[in-house]
């Protein structure tokens, strides 16, 4: 993996206004690839730059996320704000200085985990990269204990308390194979078009164009229609693309405007420059399409504090009430077993007048499945 240099602010350029493109599941795929060194590496920062788009610092490398859209390293660093948000504070308190363990993505679905640790606890992110995007820290037994924008659907509620589960989705390895291919479309309902069809395979339109091109299926032929030969000519190219994946940059007037991992027609005109790393490509697009997101209006900023300010507020009245709960909780345990403390206090009290050491005291209860620490100023009991 290149290392991405520090470079100070990022240079501006001027670039027609467009919509920003987005990641797909097989730039994710790949981009995984070039992150893998950053496993093993110590969490140092985490930034929330502006509303979703976060950096994560790793060693010298910085990892950056914007939600919904892309996940990359980067050599621009922009200035952070001086006062972190709320969610910020909250993912810097339990993962600075975790170990990252791994980064792995959800079948081929713009969903990534990464797995931290350290030798007392285990939480996971999870970046959840399509639509609007959203950030969900898991616990150990992958409960969501803060997700960056609370959400609810039919059959699924992103929220404190609730285990997570991602979007039903097909798995299906990729590439697939001829006979994976054929269920598939088989599966499918009549007049379902092979390029619905293969959309469930979550790799992206643009590749799977590609790929319909190269073996001359229209995208918009029903799948139910296509023949074993087609459908083994679709799976080869399929394969041969997986195999061949090449970070590619589109440019026009010397500014990236688009990019890719395969040659795509879409692109043909384009002057087409190949890089070892998909990275750099993605820095540069990002940077010199920034200019195309319209500032926000004083009533938008407005009310954009308001509404920050509001989920401060609701954060911390969730987390006082949950502290209030475990206190009183605690406070029950003690009362219901006051008469078990008062005897182990008199146990120690009897010890001590004996002359026994802290260290001597300590061991013996360790025998009852008791800790004290040594110096006998905090005794742990199990209620």
């Amino acid at each position: 993996m290149e290392k991405m240099p520090q470079t100070g602010a990022a240079p501006q350029h001027n670039a027609a206004k467009q919509k920003l493109r987005t990641m797909a599941g097989l730039e994710y795929h790949y981009m995984l690839r070039e992150l893998s060194p950053l496993c093993g590496k110590f969490l140092s920062k985490f930034y929330e730059l502006e509303e979703g788009l976060f950096r994560l610092r790793f060693g010298d490398f910085d990892l950056l996320v914007q939600l919904g859209v892309r996940m990359h390293l980067t050599k621009y660093i922009s200035p952070a704000p001086q006062t972190p948000s709320n969610f910020c504070e909250f993912v810097r308190k339990r993962l600075d200085g975790k170990k990252l363990v791994s980064l792995t993505q959800h079948g081929m679905d713009r969903i990534i985990f990464a797995k931290f640790s350290s030798p007392s606890e285990e939480f996971t992110l999870v970046f959840e990269m399509f639509a609007g995007g959203n950030l969900l820290i898991l616990d150990k037994d992958g409960t969501i204990i803060r997700p960056y924008k609370k959400e609810e659907w039919k059959d699924r509620r992103l929220a404190r308390g609730e285990k997570y589960k991602p979007p039903a989705s097909l798995e299906i390895p990729f590439p697939p194979s001829a006979q994976e291919l054929a269920a598939l479309f088989s599966q499918s309902e009549k007049e379902k078009f092979t390029i619905s069809a293969l959309s469930q395979l979550s790799i992206g339109t643009a590749y799977l164009n590609e790929a319909l091109l190269a073996c001359k299926v229209p995208p918009k032929t029903p799948a139910s229609s296509l023949s074993p030969s087609q459908i083994s000519s679709i799976a080869a190219e399929l394969s041969r693309m997986h195999s061949s994946l090449s970070p590619t940059a589109c440019k026009k007037g010397g500014v990236i405007s688009d990019f890719s991992l395969v040659p795509l027609s879409s692109c043909s005109s384009l002057e087409q420059a190949h890089s070892e790393s998909l990275s750099p490509i993605m820095d540069e697009y990002y940077l010199s399409h920034a200019s195309s997101k319209a500032p926000p209006s004083g009533h938008e900023k407005k009310k954009e504090q308001l509404q920050n300010r509001l989920s401060t507020q609701l954060a911390a009245l969730e987390d006082a009430q949950k502290q209030a709960q475990e206190c009183m909780h605690a406070g029950n345990s003690v009362m219901q077993n006051s008469a078990s403390l008062e005897k182990l206090a008199s146990e120690i009290n009897s010890m001590r007048a004996k002359k026994t050491s802290w260290e001597e005291i300590a061991l013996a209860l360790k025998k009852k499945k008791i800790e004290m620490e040594k110096t006998g100023s905090v005794v742990y009991v199990e209620l």
